[in-house]
């Protein structure tokens, strides 16, 4: 059976967690979008930016959707 090492909700030691042999990162991807037309939210581009910096730290990311309060119909 194989383990994968992952952190929920990581913070800003990513020396620590690759001292420690994280291999994964999960969490919540904000909502992508706001307004009526459908502009992407600056709370994605973060996230978009957060996840290349662990990319390039070489942690692979599993994000979690955004929770269904936050879809408008």
């Amino acid at each position: 059976m194989d383990f994968f090492i992952g952190v929920c909700h990581p913070r800003k030691r990513l020396d620590l967690m690759n001292q420690a042999g994280v291999q994964w990162l999960r969490c919540d991807v904000p909502f992508p979008f706001e307004g009526k037309v459908g502009d992407v939210s600056q709370h994605f581009k973060d996230f978009h930016n957060q996840v290349s910096i662990w990319n390039k730290a070489g942690f692979k990311v599993m994000g979690v959707t955004p929770y269904p309060r936050w879809w408008k119909l």
